[in-house]
């Protein structure tokens, strides 16, 4: 809360640099105090006017910490409200709770560390800062905090803040805007699906992943034991109503650099995802009364009366004229500009009537629109089938995962079965022709942790295993760990499916050994073909683009003739503009969506469930509901 003391010791500071600097060489100096006050107006509005201050130095303090912002030689740089708001998402669950959720203030009093000694060092520090003037990125700058305890400096990159109220300027909206440009993307070759390299990208790693001000989060630290790939993990909290999600990033490759890199780029596509940040506000309206053209979310399937009856008031039942938000977006099938329910696209916005819980499925970075839309769908077609393997129960073809020709994926298998697992990979399709590949981790050595599952897709089918790969490697070097300290969790769910609630869970549960029957329809039979017999007729028939937008096209092209309609909608986060890097959400009503949580789970109300395999030519006729596979998936 703030003191006397804290008042006091901003007082000092700020008569002190006044008498010691004056006006000469610039502007007068302002000093701050951090946590005073919720400050990303979740407790209430927040008045910005306080903390314009273009062109000055500001001093910032909080406890044995003070903070100096020089003014920015940029386009678009932080201003001291976006400092305060980038600190403020960095703080424990406990001090932002009581900042945002009560106004309780956590400042905490400098006092008993301003000494002459200290004053001195900070007068020399805002000096530097006057004189320096550093030149930076458009929508960066950058903060020097020193410690009063022991006079340590250290300089930290901090970012403007896009829904900042003095930084934050949301651009105008309207159908115009959800134009997706469809430009050529020239690749390097027909199996190249990034136009550019990870290194490509000018990620300054700090920006995102500092204790101060990370954009992201605190820090980004390897996991230099991982015997698999060597993963680079962050996470931070984002404000979802009364509670704090926990939203963690991760970048997976052979070395830290990249798994840096594809760490942050992971974390800036949920970061886009979550929340809308810097982009136009939303429409609100009920369908009904809406004067264009729209997607109904009923067409993206919803859950049955009952859910919400007894989820009130959690959820609410949409109707046609249920008040919503809308935001732009773009049938790339009929090429036509429609309007889209926001809770399709931003998975975490909780302005309007939850009548649905989305996730990330179908959102995706790329260095284009293109690039980024091309991944969003990649996505759903590979959770579409996987979810219709899994419910439908269908015995898959088995890849032998050595027969790829690649020498990372037999190294990566290798190195699976010296952690104890064996790779068993899988053929997913159904009624789509592009290759999506089904990798399962089955422990060998007896450990906790029996299944591990994930899917690939791409239109190279090696690629597509090496995603799979990627993903279960990954994930099992911390699988005993997770069963050890969740088991008790995972044999509660197991004898009630009820139980399993969130995204963890599903993996929790299949880890468990008695659980792997549910598993035999794909595991039992060992009857593995090289991958060049099971793609044969792919790899024949496939397209071999030198452009990536014809891919692109070429997607769209077999989405409709199978009667389904993809929609794209701009995610893309200030952060992410000036990077040149673009994210998209990409919704197709009718393909399976992936849900999290066992009375969640939209494909049992969905008439592809039963009816895909028919179409397909894998079955001579439908399912039934009562043949559907009555367990959880185990998609983690």
């Amino acid at each position: 809360m703030t003191t006397a003391a804290t008042v006091d010791a901003v007082q000092t500071v700020q008569e002190h640099l006044d008498k010691a600097l004056g006006y000469e060489g610039g502007s007068r100096p302002i000093v701050y105090e951090l946590g005073e006050r919720d400050l990303l107006g979740i407790y209430g509005p927040v008045d910005p006017a306080p903390f314009r201050s273009p062109g000055v130095t500001t001093v910032h303090l909080h406890g044995r910490d003070a903070y100096v912002l020089p003014a920015a030689e940029s386009e678009r740089p932080p201003c001291s409200l976006c400092f305060h708001r980038r600190w403020q998402a960095l703080r424990q669950e406990e001090e932002r709770d009581a900042l945002e959720l009560t106004g309780v203030s956590c400042s905490l009093s400098s006092a008993p560390w301003i000494t002459p000694i200290t004053l001195a060092a900070l007068q020399t520090l805002v000096e530097s800062a006057r004189q320096d003037r550093p030149e930076h990125l458009p929508g960066a700058g950058s903060v020097r905090r020193l410690r009063l305890d022991n006079l340590a400096t250290r300089t930290f990159p901090l970012l403007t803040e896009p829904d900042c109220p003095n930084c934050g300027v949301a651009p105008e909206g309207g159908p115009a805007r959800a134009v997706v440009p469809m430009r050529p993307q020239p690749k390097p070759d027909a199996d190249t699906f990034r136009v550019r390299h990870v290194r490509d990208y000018p990620i300054d790693i700090e920006a995102f992943a500092n204790p101060v001000c990370g954009a992201l989060g605190t820090q980004a630290p390897a996991a230099f034991d991982n015997p698999t790939t060597m993963p680079v993990t962050g996470y931070s909290f984002v404000r979802g109503a009364a509670h704090l999600y926990e939203f963690f990033w991760s970048g997976h490759a052979d070395n830290v650099a990249d798994s840096r890199l594809l760490a942050v780029l992971e974390g800036l596509e949920r970061y886009a995802g979550l929340l809308s940040r810097g982009l136009p506000k939303p429409l609100w309206s009920a369908l009904d009364d809406l004067d264009a053209p729209a997607l109904d979310p009923r067409a993206c399937t919803l859950y049955p009366k009952a859910f919400y009856d007894f989820n009130a008031p959690y959820f609410t039942e949409f109707t046609p004229s249920l008040e919503i938000p809308w935001v732009w977006g773009r049938n790339l099938t009929t090429d036509e500009s429609v309007l889209v329910p926001q809770r399709l696209v931003h998975y975490l916005d909780q302005t309007g009537p939850a009548f649905v819980d989305e996730c990330s499925n179908g959102c995706a970075t790329g260095s284009c629109p293109e690039e980024a839309v091309f991944h969003g769908v990649m996505e759903l077609i590979e959770r579409d089938s996987f979810l219709l393997t899994w419910f439908a129960k269908h015995e898959a073809v088995e890849i032998d995962p050595r027969s790829s020709g690649a020498l990372d994926i037999d190294l990566m298998v290798e190195r699976m079965a010296l952690e104890g697992f064996e790779v068993r990979m899988f053929d997913t399709r159904v009624d789509l022709p592009v290759p999506v590949v089904t990798a399962v981790a089955v422990r060998t050595d007896g450990k906790p942790g029996k299944l591990c599952f994930a899917a690939g897709s791409s239109m190279d089918p090696v690629q597509a295993m090496r995603a799979a790969l990627c993903e279960i490697a990954s994930y099992v070097p911390s699988f005993e760990r997770r069963m050890s300290t969740g088991g008790d969790e995972a044999r509660a769910m197991e004898a009630e499916f009820g139980l399993v609630r969130e995204l963890k869970h599903h993996a929790l549960l299949h880890g468990l050994d008695s659980m792997a029957v549910h598993s035999d329809f794909l595991l039992a039979n060992r009857r593995a073909l090289p991958m060049e017999e099971v793609y044969r007729e792919w790899e024949a028939t496939r397209p071999r683009n030198r452009d990536l937008t014809e891919d692109l096209r070429w997607i769209i092209d077999r989405l409709g003739q199978n009667g389904f309609a993809l929609y794209a909608v701009d995610q893309t986060s200030p952060e992410q503009r000036d990077l040149g890097l673009s994210t998209y959400a990409t919704v197709v009503p009718g393909l399976l969506p992936i849900d999290f949580g066992w009375h969640k789970q939209r494909a049992f109300h969905m008439e592809r469930t039963l009816t895909a395999h028919r179409r397909a030519g894998l079955r001579d006729r439908d399912l039934t509901p009562a043949e559907l596979n009555p367990v959880p998936h185990p998609f983690p």
